[in-house]
């Protein structure tokens, strides 16, 4: 083991105390809250997973791509959220990441990139259970020793589109950082979650978010009545509610809020 590998905390203990008591819900923050009820309109649904691939060619270190996603994993917070069902979400301190592996089928470079693809498209489709563990999915497949398709999957509740991209830029650096000719190791990832969802929801109830929220339904309310839709539909009026592409009703459930929270 060099000496980068042995240097591997899964947290640093300034960080580590900053976090809730183990077991402890945090709430959501406003962006997160706005995805868990268009996730409890459409629960059966996987229109809110996101991600993004790569196929790499050239030799890899399996056993070094994983202890850099080890590292990923404790660097970044959100990569430790646990959204629940009831709109609540707790932070671990830490977690073990599994990287999931497959062999694909013989074949031809182009057939085994048809077969990433098509695994990829099929991991999509899966509505994400909140069953108590991250919602995300970090995957490799082997076509051969210079052959290999890395994809990273998300619940949109802990990821964005913009964070799927520097997260594979991120792991691409920790890789790079724990090979020994590396001169230095990446720098820590700046803010903290926790102040996120603090300043997201103390905005929520400030005198700036009522003058935006005045500004928006101003803004709205002067819109001329359009014949057609603002945004065209992705397909025909006519096409089936079960067509790929096309979500079902949606179901909401509204429900009174917890006698112990507190107004502002």
């Amino acid at each position: 083991m060099g000496p980068r590998q042995a240097a591997e905390p899964p947290l640093s203990q300034q960080a580590a105390a900053a976090l809730p008591a183990e077991g402890e819900w945090l709430p959501l923050s406003l962006s997160q809250r706005e995805v868990w009820l268009d996730l409890k309109a459409w629960p059966d649904s996987a229109h809110l997973n996101i991600g993004g691939g790569a196929i790499l060619r050239g030799p890899l270190d399996v056993a070094r791509l994983e202890r850099a996603l080890q590292l990923l994993v404790s660097r970044h917070q959100a990569l430790r959220l646990v959204p629940a069902e009831d709109g609540r979400q707790r932070l671990l301190a830490v977690f073990e990441a599994r990287l999931e592996r497959a062999d694909l089928a013989p074949g031809s470079e182009a057939a085994q990139q048809a077969e990433m693809r098509e695994r990829w498209q099929a991991d999509m489709r899966r509505p994400w259970p909140l069953d108590g563990r991250p919602p995300w999915r970090f995957s490799l497949l082997r076509g051969h020793e210079q052959l290999h398709g890395l994809s990273i999957q998300f619940q949109h509740l802990v990821m964005d589109g913009w964070g799927t991209t520097q997260l594979m830029h991120s792991w691409s650096e920790l890789y790079r950082s724990l090979d020994e000719a590396a001169p230095t190791s990446p720098a820590e990832p700046g803010g903290d979650y926790l102040d996120f969802i603090h300043e997201s929801r103390a905005y929520r109830q400030s005198e700036a978010f009522a003058r935006d929220a005045a500004f928006w339904a101003g803004q709205i309310a002067a819109l001329p009545l359009a014949p057609e839709p603002l945004l065209p539909p992705r397909l025909p009026a006519a096409a089936s509610a079960t067509a790929p592409g096309r979500l079902p009703d949606a179901h909401v459930h509204a429900h009174a809020p917890a006698a112990s929270s507190s107004a502002s």
